[in-house]
C-alpha cells in the first residue's frame, strides 16, 4: 500500500492509501480510500488546496502504473471530473 500524506494545517492532516498495484487488475483485491484526522472547516479554500494535492498524487500513480485515471470531486451541488494520462497534466 503507498501512503500519501497532506496536513493542511496544524488541526487537519488527510491521508490516501492506494494500492501499489493497478487496481484495475483481478489479483488486486484493495482499492484506494481516503481517511481524515482532526477538524474539517469544509472552506473553500482548503476544498482547492485538497483537489490540487489528490490532482498531484493522481498524476504521479498515472504516470508510475502508465495507466489513464479519472477521479470525481464533489462539493455541494458541484461536481469536477479530472482525467490523468501518463505523462500529460491533469485536465
Amino acid at each position: 500500500m503507498k501512503i500519501f500524506v497532506h496536513k493542511f494545517n496544524d488541526r487537519l492532516c488527510c491521508t490516501y492509501h492506494v494500492p501499489d498495484q493497478w487496481w484495475g487488475e483481478k489479483w488486486v483485491k484493495a482499492k484506494p480510500f481516503i481517511t481524515w484526522q482532526g477538524i474539517r472547516a469544509g472552506s473553500f479554500l482548503e476544498y482547492r488546496e485538497y483537489v490540487t494535492w489528490i490532482n498531484t498524487v493522481n498524476q504521479q500513480l498515472s504516470d508510475e502504473w502508465n495507466k489513464r485515471l479519472m477521479h470525481c470531486f464533489k462539493s455541494g451541488p458541484a461536481l469536477e471530473i479530472w482525467c490523468y494520462e501518463p505523462g500529460i497534466s491533469p485536465a
